[in-house]
């Protein structure tokens, strides 16, 4: 039998994003003859280099890569891990009728925190106990200030006193377009897990959970993961608590194909889900799938 990506010799592919993470795609596509266009704003990032072509334009610059798309015809778009994408490779694959992981209305559940935390509460997903600005007289310190619209860490900021917490306010709202901010418990020293999800044909595949190890607070990084550790030695307590439910949100949202991700705090048997993308993680874990199951997570989306 001939190789199934035989036929995408000569295709064109823009892949949005060209940190290290996004080399592996611009080699595995280039191997199998496709014409790869990597665009960022980093001069000089890694896939951007090995690229056959490089643009500069931000990956959130939906109207400016769909009008180039239009006078440079490509096959396909891909927006592999990048967080600031998702909403513009959604957006293009949109305009131009290309395959996507999902509608706008599903983009927007796993990258608006707001949003993402009443869909995990309609199917008994544990969320992180959040408070008002309203009711000063509930809240309980150390608190974590986040914009909602937004991913990872970025405008977050723990607040350990009241005085502290009108500077992180304004600081969150900062780093969103909405202006919504989210007021909620700090779990540091909590277990922080990661799970990942290969949706196939509507059903969805755990491919991974693993243990985020953060970094030393006298060295700023209590908020970085530096290390991960699969499989999770929590591992049979989110199979049994967690797990069926997200199989189940996924479905009903109608997620069909495509890559979702959770970060999630440990709390007793309950899992609260805090950060989710409609991507594959930054983790270098489908390097090390590959090598040990055989399952080419890279060559399976440039296919897509």
């Amino acid at each position: 039998m001939k190789d199934s990506l035989e036929s995408l010799a000569g295709k064109k592919l823009l892949i949005l994003g060209g940190p290290v993470q996004a080399l592996k795609v611009v080699l595995e596509a280039q191997k199998q003859g496709i014409y790869t266009i990597v665009t960022d704003l980093v001069p000089k990032s890694e896939a951007k280099s090995a690229a056959d072509l490089a643009l500069s334009y931000s990956v959130m610059d939906s109207e400016s890569l769909i009008d180039w798309c239009r006078n440079n015809p490509v096959d396909g778009v891909l927006n592999f891990n990048i967080d600031f994408a998702q909403h513009s490779h959604q957006k293009i694959c949109e305009y131009f009728g290309f395959p996507c992981y999902g509608t706008e209305e599903q983009y927007d559940y796993f990258t608006d925190k707001r949003k993402f935390k009443q869909l995990c509460i309609a199917y008994d997903v544990g969320v992180i106990p959040e408070f008002s600005s309203d009711n000063p007289e509930e809240m309980r310190f150390p608190m974590l200030v986040k914009p909602a619209e937004s991913s990872s860490s970025r405008g977050a900021a723990i607040c350990c006193n009241p005085t502290e917490l009108s500077g992180a306010i304004a600081y969150a709202k900062e780093s969103t377009r909405n202006k919504e901010v989210i007021i909620e418990q700090y779990m540091g020293g909590f277990p922080d897990v990661e799970l990942a999800y290969f949706v196939n044909k509507g059903e969805p595949y755990l491919i991974y959970a693993g243990d985020r190890i953060l970094g030393k607070k006298e060295y700023g990084l209590d908020q970085q993961c530096v290390c991960f550790v699969s499989p999770t030695k929590y591992l049979h307590s989110i199979l049994d608590s967690v797990h069926p439910k997200i199989c189940r949100m996924l479905k009903q949202i109608g997620l069909k194909n495509g890559p979702v991700f959770f970060q999630g705090f440990l709390d007793g048997e309950i899992v609260r889900l805090y950060d989710p993308g409609i991507r594959f993680p930054g983790d270098e874990f489908i390097s090390i799938v590959k090598e040990i199951t055989g399952v080419d997570f890279v060559r399976a989306m440039i296919k897509y």
